[in-house]
């Protein structure tokens, strides 16, 4: 379960991160959208804790590297819900903030850090 769940969030970030390399204005929009609307803060909210808790529910835990990266993921994940359920505009106009401080780079991470993620599982 625990290389599946690797090999998951490798691919989504690094999808994600070429996707905001290409198309920067569209994560800025994205942001400015979430920003503004209650409703998608709230299911965003919604998704984010509960994809972080079921990842939880169903990783056994462990010792390997990509053991621990997938149980941090999932702790993230649910502490990331509770917040945007809390404080919800706060968190995307401080994300959208971050984002814009170098769109390119940022995007570049994410992507790097999903294939580092992806290969990591793969070997394992």
């Amino acid at each position: 379960m625990t290389i599946w769940l690797a090999i998951g969030f490798g691919a989504y970030m690094t999808a994600a991160g070429i996707g905001g390399f290409l198309n920067p204005a569209r994560w800025s929009h994205m942001m400015d959208e979430l920003a503004r609307s209650p409703t998608l803060q709230f299911l965003s909210a919604v998704v984010t804790f509960f994809l972080g808790f079921a990842i939880l529910l169903v990783h056994p835990g462990g010792a390997s590297p990509v053991s621990i990266a997938v149980s941090v993921i999932g702790w993230i994940e649910v502490v990331e819900g509770l917040l945007l359920f809390i404080l919800g505009r706060p968190i995307f106009e401080i994300g959208g903030k971050i984002a814009a401080l170098g769109r390119p780079v940022y995007a570049a991470i994410i992507a790097l850090g999903g294939a580092l993620i992806t290969l990591a599982a793969a070997h394992f």
